[in-house]
């Protein structure tokens, strides 16, 4: 089921018989209480998911800065992301240059549900009084990966932020939506509760695209620091 999800990736004219085929099977598995025996992926980690330890506080040109110019959200939210969410980090990182790029990382054992969605920056970010706006999917190439991401334009009177995010379900990076609802329902057919994380990169920059660039260099240099576990749960096992 998952080679299958993985061709209608790459095949547009699958996607909508791969859904009513998914959403059809796992209808019909519920029923027999299938999805009652399910086992979390979460369980089944070589080594403890601590993102403060994993996440490095200084590599390559890059290492921790003040946390000034980070959004503080409302304590209402705050408490509906750590029920959503078993761990978050929000961090600030300054180039040697000094360029600025704002991290938040979020990761949640069981992402079989639609509840996550509220995270998502077109959501959170509107939430907060953003105008949201430029919406592109790209891909950013970091090592031993070509990740699809998102990017948005973001802006609250002058605070412009341009952001870069993506998700990951259990081993696959996802894109908002139908790829999104299909991964789960694959999940759900082999009995699996999957893990994942969303991760964000933004800069306080006028300049979207410097911002971009900016962000993808971060990006790249992250990764080139990660062991391999890290590696595997912020972009999935796909190349």
């Amino acid at each position: 089921m998952m080679a299958l999800l993985r061709e209608y990736r790459e095949t547009a004219h699958l996607r909508s018989t791969l859904l009513v085929l998914v959403v059809v099977a796992v209808t019909l598995l519920l029923g027999r209480g299938w999805l009652e025996q399910r086992q979390l992926m979460a369980d089944k980690h070589e080594q403890t998911i601590d993102l403060e330890q994993q996440i490095p506080t200084q590599f390559g040109a890059w290492k921790l800065a003040p946390a000034i110019g980070v959004v503080e959200i409302s304590a209402e939210a705050k408490a509906a992301l750590a029920g959503l969410y078993e761990q978050q980090i929000s961090r600030i990182y300054q180039h040697s240059s000094g360029a600025r790029v704002m991290l938040s990382l979020v990761y949640g054992r069981d992402q079989s549900n639609d509840l996550s969605q509220a995270h998502r920056p077109e959501i959170c970010y509107t939430a907060q009084g953003f105008d949201v706006s430029d919406a592109r999917e790209t891909r950013l190439n970091v090592p031993g990966h070509s990740l699809p991401v998102t990017r948005l334009f973001t802006r609250q009177g002058n605070r412009i932020e341009p952001l870069t995010y993506w998700m990951v379900i259990g081993d696959n990076v996802v894109r908002p939506g139908l790829d999104r609802k299909l991964t789960q329902f694959v999940y759900a057919f082999e009995r699996v509760i999957p893990d994942g994380v969303l991760m964000r990169l933004s800069s306080l920059d006028e300049d979207r695209e410097r911002a971009y660039q900016w962000q993808d260099h971060f990006a790249a240099d992250l990764f080139a620091a990660l062991d391999p576990a890290t590696r595997q749960l912020l972009a999935g096992t796909a190349p």
